[in-house]
């Protein structure tokens, strides 16, 4: 008799499923693996940072400040083996009027890597992004009222000491983490600017404006046109400052006219949560539900609130 070879039809289609069914098991594993180094790379350069701080805090006897222009990373620059692009920046010309931008071209254009969190690809902005801004608290903010997290602000207080960090430097956060946003209409929860036409002056204000942000109609609310993250230099709420109005990956919302008392919300691409970087080095993943009077209890510097910190 003769000997069949090769597979029949039947055999072949069973092969095939079984290794359709073996990438199906595998991808999302390799998917998982990729993400949790990137994860742990963004974690990473929070760690760099927090020992920038502290390095700048043991020289200078106090945490760096945000003028009208240059944000707290660059002053962090030197402490972060960036001393050269660091002595490049023209911090006598204020970057928020021409001369001062064409001098900083150079500077604003370069990338640091260090400022950079690999989960997040999108990079189609002008200038050198960064995911990672300041914390400025939460709450409602007047004028140049001094914000409640812990830098200073030029024209509204002195610069913060760890002395006046009363709440202690393992319950306050200094930095946490913002996608980058997009141009145009595209609309999208953790990456656009949504614009609410209501004003917040006080506590009660503030938190209607607040509720409403939390469940905005995203299909239909107005954006703003400010790309969120674009740049590791300029001093701008959504750009190099956030506050904790709002738990994070939530929606951020701007305020009519005032920009310091809108919701400018911590946002990242890992799964459900975000890192931030306590003012004691250490940094943590905090869950997207964190309960919000925690969220805001860990973002200012004397609160006096008795922050639990397993329900992060």
């Amino acid at each position: 008799m003769r000997r069949r070879s090769g597979m029949s039809l039947i055999e072949l289609v069973v092969v095939i499923s079984m290794i359709g069914l073996l990438v199906a098991l595998i991808l999302p594993a390799i998917h998982g693996a990729r993400e949790a180094a990137r994860r742990a790379a963004c974690k990473s350069n929070l760690h760099q940072i927090g020992i920038a701080l502290t390095g700048y805090s043991s020289n200078h006897g106090v945490y760096p400040g945000i003028d009208e222009s240059y944000s707290v990373m660059t002053r962090l620059l030197p402490h972060l083996d960036r001393a050269t692009l660091y002595n490049s920046m023209n911090f006598s010309l204020s970057i928020l009027y021409m001369d001062g931008l064409d001098s900083n071209q150079t500077a604003m254009r370069s990338v640091v890597s260090a400022f950079l969190c690999p989960s997040d690809d999108t990079r189609a902005v002008t200038y050198a992004p960064s995911n990672y801004p300041s914390n400025w608290g939460s709450g409602v903010l007047i004028s140049l009222q001094s914000p409640s997290g812990p830098f200073s602000v030029a024209g509204a207080r002195s610069a913060i000491s760890n002395a006046q960090i009363r709440d202690g430097l393992q319950s306050t956060v200094g930095v946490s983490e913002m996608l980058i946003g997009v141009a145009g209409l595209r609309r999208d929860k953790k990456r656009s600017v949504f614009y609410l036409p209501l004003s917040v002056s006080d506590r009660e204000q503030f938190d209607g404006f607040v509720q409403e942000c939390g469940h905005i109609a995203s299909d239909e609310a107005s954006l703003d046109g400010l790309i969120k993250a674009s740049s590791w230099v300029i001093a701008e709420f959504g750009i190099t400052q956030y506050n904790h109005n709002l738990n994070p990956n939530n929606f951020t919302c701007k305020h009519d006219g005032y920009d310091r008392q809108g919701a400018w919300t911590a946002s990242s691409s890992h799964e459900d949560g975000v890192n931030s970087l306590f003012m004691d080095g250490h940094v943590q993943f905090i869950r997207s539900n964190v309960n919000l009077s925690v969220w805001r209890g860990i973002s200012t510097i004397a609160g006096g609130e008795i922050v639990p910190l397993a329900d992060h």
